[in-house]
């Protein structure tokens, strides 16, 4: 295993060396902050540091805050020991605020200096074997649920078919129990659309294939999807865009999932004769563009509210069917990894409404 030292006393440094590398470990060491920080840059970096607090160039504070920030983007997990000569309780505290994960006061016991690393490389290879376990439960969901499409796709159309009656006619009850069916399988592949989609996500933060995304088009391709569901409900789409045209950097498809479940969300909460209204506004001043999904349905509690975004958190009430409790999470998801957000607002005029902020697309003219 790679473990970086980084430390501007060259006696301090060497001692390092001379009681890890007998251990086996990989060792790069380097004398100040900044070439702490280039290693830690590299495509396949230290898995343990053990950093002093005082160094030119980077202290050791602004190193791990450094290191928390680019952990968090490869999904990955470096393990940080802080050395120093400040012993103060305030001084530990600051340094695990940082992000460190153990620390050492100078000078050092090479013993419990052993033991320590030894206890980084346990939680390291720890955090391996669960992301490895995770992509597994990744690969395997989107694999079933990608399999699953087409022969649901092949039923689906089929009944079709029938209902239409391409294979002869077919008596009033057996179209009502085929429609069911039919509308069964309609949930089932937009269940399957929703783990591919989960399964992409996942817990990475970095898009891949994304282009400029027209959100107002989104919306209306979106609702002519769930035409169906509107008519099924009695339930009407209304439109207030403030401007012809509200443009994002996405990636098209995850962001047409986003609008597809929450239209989906607010006309099975709206009830029979309502409307929902799907509001438009940019705001110069943050660069960012505004949607809001309202619905007539009941409010939601207050100590519901805290869990709607929660992965298998369902909404109660109003009288429809429960879902998977997924299609929020995934909702929060999509928006993190375009840097947006969501929340939720209920007022007497608008009713429910889910609202979303998104930045705008900054290369359009």
């Amino acid at each position: 295993m790679k473990v970086l030292l980084a430390d501007d006393d060259p006696v301090s440094l060497k001692l390092l060396q001379m009681a890890l590398q007998p251990e086996g470990y990989e060792i790069t060491a380097v004398s100040n902050g900044g070439d702490a920080w280039r290693r830690m840059e590299e495509a396949e970096p230290p898995s343990i540091a053990v950093i002093d607090w005082m160094m030119p160039d980077m202290d050791g504070i602004s190193l791990c805050r450094k290191l928390r920030v680019l952990d968090g983007r490869r999904q990955s997990y470096t393990y940080v020991l802080m050395v120093t000569a400040r012993g103060d309780s305030d001084d530990v505290v600051q340094g695990l605020r940082a992000g460190a994960d153990d620390y050492l006061v100078k000078p050092l016991d090479l013993s419990e200096l052993r033991a320590r690393v030894q206890v980084g490389r346990r939680i390291v290879d720890l955090q391996k074997e669960i992301l490895a376990r995770n992509q597994m439960l990744e690969d395997y969901n989107a694999a079933v649920s990608h399999d699953l499409k087409t022969p649901l796709i092949a039923v689906k159309m089929t009944l079709g078919q029938v209902i239409e009656g391409l294979y002869g006619a077919i008596d009033k009850p057996v179209e009502v129990v085929l429609n069911r069916s039919k509308d069964s399988v309609a949930e089932l592949l937009s269940m399957c659309e929703t783990m591919l989609s989960l399964a992409k996500c996942g817990h990475d933060n970095v898009l891949t294939g994304t282009s400029r995304v027209e959100m107002l088009s989104l919306v209306r391709d979106a609702a002519r999807d769930l035409n169906p569901l509107f008519d099924r409900h009695d339930v009407n789409l209304v439109i207030d865009a403030a401007g012809p045209s509200y443009f994002v950097t996405g990636v098209a498809l995850d962001l047409k999932r986003l609008f597809v479940n929450l239209l989906d969300n607010a006309v099975r909460f709206s009830g029979a004769g309502n409307a929902v209204t799907v509001k438009l506004s940019g705001d110069s001043s943050t660069g960012s563009i505004r949607i809001s999904i309202a619905n007539q349905g009941s409010e939601i509690p207050e100590q519901a509210r805290r869990a709607l975004f929660v992965r298998f958190s369902e909404i109660a009430g109003g009288g429809a069917k429960p879902g998977t409790g997924l299609g929020l999470y995934l909702c929060r998801r999509i928006l993190e990894r375009h840097g947006g957000k969501i929340w939720y607002e209920h007022d007497s005029v608008s009713g429910s409404q889910f609202i979303f902020e998104i930045p705008a697309a900054t290369d359009v003219n």
